[in-house]
């Protein structure tokens, strides 16, 4: 997971997100002392940035936390959807990887030693060439009409 924050990709860079949302909120804090100075009060617009009003001051304060809150959350949000398709592309490769290590089709069998061919004209004895291949382990067991033929005699 540590390498999603440590990327080469701008997008999931803690500091992209922090300098982000600190200039959204210097953007709105110098939009709202235009807004105050052209439509609300008729003061100079050094005295409407850093307004001498504890409200205002609050506000805007307020405001600015929660513009950089978002930027933090939009990293957030990056970074689990990249995390949710890493796991998708993994999981995908390991289904992959098990189709692949299937045995389908069809094998030649000597009729003498029960070898099979693989690739080409090697030959493998059939119970090495299952375990090597698959996931599957081989156990020794009699099957019902054996066992009922052998021990009934």
């Amino acid at each position: 997971m540590s390498e999603f924050a440590t990327g080469p990709d701008t997008r999931d860079n803690l500091a992209f997100y922090w300098i982000g949302g600190i200039a959204l909120a210097a953007i709105y804090w110098v939009c709202e002392a235009s807004i105050d100075t052209l439509f609300i009060e008729n003061t100079s617009f050094a005295m409407r940035l850093l307004p001498s009003d504890l409200n205002e001051l609050w506000m805007r304060s307020f405001s600015s936390v929660l513009l950089i809150g978002v930027a933090l959350s939009a990293h957030g949000t990056v970074a689990g959807n990249r995390l949710i398709e890493r796991i998708k592309m993994d999981a995908e490769r390991d289904s992959q990887e098990a189709r692949s290590r299937t045995i389908s089709g069809t094998l030649e069998r000597c009729s003498l030693c029960t070898k099979v061919r693989t690739q080409g004209s090697e030959w493998q004895d059939l119970r090495q060439l299952i375990t090597t291949q698959t996931s599957i382990e081989l156990k020794h067991r009699i099957c019902q009409k054996c066992d009922s033929d052998i021990f009934s005699q």
